[in-house]
């Protein structure tokens, strides 16, 4: 099981999830397709009933999931499933503002947010929150404030 996203709210009241894309292989999942939701010791699995982009979120709906109560009650919650081979986020590239930062080595799960692990052409390991990233298919572009841009 490959980790494809991470729930960050409900959206609407009919039982959306907005959701934090972390491999690209989550937007190509077709409708019926089975996902695992984990947090901590829980484990939920869930029919997919319908996912759309929105900027960089997806908004996906889930089987059984009709209200924003429902919803909220799956705050948290990562999302697994099958990944595509060679849809992982390691080895990607990231780069600022046109500039190559680096490639990504290991993506971190801490609690806030999932964070890639960056090294730079000069060795150095950066940073990078994936909810300041969109990807760009082969590629990531980091959309960093500023000062933080500077390695």
């Amino acid at each position: 099981m490959t980790l494809l996203g991470r729930i960050l709210r409900p959206h609407g009241l009919r039982g959306e999830l907005r959701v934090l894309p972390i491999n690209p292989s989550l937007e190509k999942k077709g409708v019926g397709t089975v996902l695992t939701l984990k947090r901590r010791e829980e484990e939920l699995s869930f029919i997919l009933e319908g996912i759309r982009r929105s900027g960089k979120f997806l908004l996906i709906k889930l089987k059984g999931v009709d209200s924003v109560e429902e919803a909220e009650e799956l705050r948290g919650f990562e999302i697994y499933g099958e990944g595509e081979e060679g849809q992982s986020l390691a080895g990607r590239k990231v780069f600022s503002k046109g500039k190559l930062m680096g490639e990504i080595g290991e993506i971190l799960e801490i609690p806030a947010n999932p964070v890639a692990v960056v090294k730079t052409p000069s060795g150095k390991e950066v940073l990078v929150p994936l909810n300041l990233c969109e990807d760009r298919g082969d590629w990531l572009e980091a959309n960093l404030p500023e000062g933080l841009e500077e390695l």
